[in-house]
């Protein structure tokens, strides 16, 4: 009994096969049980599309993330690059203003420097430069920036050399008044601050708050008319014949990347 169940839909399985292949009857039922089964199979196939939807969107995030670091890459490389063409023009521009400014030295022939390190205490003030010998540079030789006189050449090796500042309480440098010409002696003050003294200045002498001082070729060391200090402070003690007078340097030492040592002075 139980063989003639198993049989039974085989058979009718086979039969209906063989009608359907012989004839074309059944057409219209199978397009009904199609049409009918349409729903059913969209039904099935919305887990695939949505999975499939679903593997897509994850694959265009990990895209979209990838170019996004490509980017970035890109911005902060183009942004250094950008820096270092700044930093270049900032530079650029500092030696043509030094350059430009180097109306002192038009008939000697000038050397260009870069600023090493800056020593300052309240008994010396000295200026490192990466020139020396090897660049025909010798002891005394004049050193300024673009606004004014910076010292003098006072210790030299072949690679590189120290600056004495004007503010060196051992410099002294012959200066006048640009506005009346009277004339001192400038010399650094032992101090912290960045300061200089003129010496030899009488009393009842013209000297007034904010007049500039230049070099005033007295000596022949220093070309004339190179700025050296603007008048900060002007007193008169009773018992000193002389006026106290300080200056204010106006070359800030402090803003310098590079120096022009000017040509050979007869100070040798």
């Amino acid at each position: 009994m139980g063989i003639v169940r198993i049989f039974i839909p085989i058979l009718i399985s086979i039969s209906l096969i063989f009608i359907d292949s012989r004839f074309s009857f059944l057409d219209s039922t199978k397009s009904f049980i199609s049409s009918m089964l349409i729903p059913v199979k969209s039904l099935v196939s919305v887990p695939n599309i949505f999975f499939e939807w679903v593997n897509e969107q994850g694959q265009e995030k990990s895209i979209l993330i990838e170019q996004n670091k490509q980017l970035t890459a890109e911005i902060v490389n183009l942004k250094i690059q950008l820096n270092e063409v700044q930093g270049l023009l900032q530079e650029n521009n500092k030696i043509n203003q030094l350059i430009n400014n180097s109306l002192f030295y038009e008939s000697q022939k000038n050397t260009l420097a870069r600023v090493l390190e800056i020593n300052s205490s309240r008994l010396k003030k000295i200026l490192n430069i990466n020139k020396g010998s090897s660049d025909n540079l010798s002891k005394g030789r004049i050193v300024y920036g673009p606004d004014g006189l910076v010292g003098e050449i006072s210790d030299i090796s072949q690679l590189d050399a120290k600056v004495r500042i004007i503010t060196d309480p051992t410099q002294f440098t012959p200066i006048k008044n640009s506005r009346n010409s009277i004339r001192g002696i400038a010399r650094g003050l032992a101090l912290e601050k960045n300061l200089l003294e003129v010496l030899y200045i009488e009393k009842g002498q013209d000297i007034r708050v904010n007049d500039v001082f230049i070099t005033s070729g007295i000596g022949e060391k220093y070309p004339v008319g190179i700025p050296v200090g603007k008048v900060v402070e002007v007193n008169n003690l009773p018992n000193e014949p002389f006026q106290i007078i300080r200056l204010k340097p106006i070359q800030n030492i402090n803003s310098l990347d590079y120096i022009l040592i000017g040509g050979q002075t007869n100070a040798n």
